[in-house]
């Protein structure tokens, strides 16, 4: 499993609400990286994580060079979750039905400012 780069984890833009935005997306793949490793789960689960970070860390980077726009970004964050989830192991003989998948999913729109996938799923608490 990969970890988030050291030099990712605190980028600053200087401004306090993008600043403040990453250091949440920070947040979500440190709590989860601390999940993938009490949980028994999936291989996939561990691509798409090591993958997510590369993402992330991307992102972390273009924004501390000032190299980044933060709607064209999160478009790109959204067209990757719609890329690779569900998990091809979903549901599948490899699932191990952890439900870290889901909840990395949700954590992440939830993020982007997106209505958490099981809604829209219809799974859990729907939203009115």
């Amino acid at each position: 499993m990969r970890r988030l780069r050291r030099s990712s984890r605190n980028p600053s833009t200087g401004d306090p609400v993008v600043d403040g935005r990453h250091k949440a997306l920070v947040g979500i793949l440190g709590e989860m990286a601390t999940a993938l490793q009490t949980t028994e789960h999936c291989q996939d689960m561990n691509d798409f994580y090591d993958d997510l970070v590369e993402f992330a860390e991307q992102r972390l980077d273009r924004a501390a060079q000032g190299e980044w726009v933060e709607a064209e970004s999160d478009s790109r964050f959204r067209g990757f979750l719609a890329e690779r989830m569900p998990l091809p192991a979903r549901d599948g003989p490899a699932c191990k039905d952890c439900e870290l998948c889901e909840v990395l999913e949700d954590q992440v729109h939830d993020w982007l400012g997106d209505m958490p996938i099981r809604s829209r799923r219809g799974v859990g608490n729907s939203v009115a």
